[in-house]
């Protein structure tokens, strides 16, 4: 999960114990570093960052202010991008937009979608984090699918559905007019 600003409170009371029913045990957020400081100074560490999940402060020039959930499974997955943060108003206090993908194996067409958006997670954690590269191998060891999707950085044959993220030398106005071409309806 990625997110500009962080509540430990809100994320430990409503997302956090419902992954945890659901079964995931491999719980990583990367949050800006600003306000991830900010929020430890103002409401204290959390409770389950560093045993039940972890907490990666994100590495990026300015803000890092994507908010992705990406879970993945044996055989499913579900992607997440959108607008709300991990705070008590993103997560239900707030109109939020959020986009939802699936992968199935019988529905991969997305699954470029998840590849992308795990490198580019992967690209924010700080070199010398020690548990993120841990977290990956576990990820990848139960849902090849998405090793395989990582791995793939070719453009695929839905070139018209693709995740908008930084790139070196493309501001996002210019990925968006390479989206558009030359449509007139658009």
């Amino acid at each position: 999960m990625t997110t500009y600003a962080f509540s430990a409170q809100a994320f430990e009371d409503v997302p956090f114990p419902r992954l945890r029913g659901g079964g995931c045990r491999n719980i990583t957020v990367l949050a800006d570093p600003g306000m991830l400081n900010m929020s430890f100074d103002e409401f204290g560490p959390p409770r389950y960052a560093g045993t039940l999940y972890h907490v990666v402060k994100a590495t990026m020039p300015g803000a890092f202010h994507p908010k992705i959930d990406l879970l993945a499974g044996a055989a499913k997955g579900r992607l997440m991008i959108g607008s709300a943060n991990l705070t008590g108003l993103g997560l239900g206090g707030n109109r939020e937009l959020v986009a939802d993908l699936a992968y199935t194996t019988d529905n991969p067409e997305f699954t470029p979608l998840f590849g992308q958006a795990m490198r580019y997670i992967a690209r924010h954690v700080p070199n010398d984090d020690p548990w993120f590269s841990s977290a990956l191998d576990r990820a990848l060891r139960h849902a090849s699918w998405l090793r395989t999707a990582m791995a793939d950085e070719s453009v695929t044959e839905r070139d018209d559905i693709r995740l908008i993220i930084d790139r070196p030398g493309d501001t996002i106005l210019d990925q968006i007019a390479a989206g558009i071409g030359t449509d007139p309806t658009l």
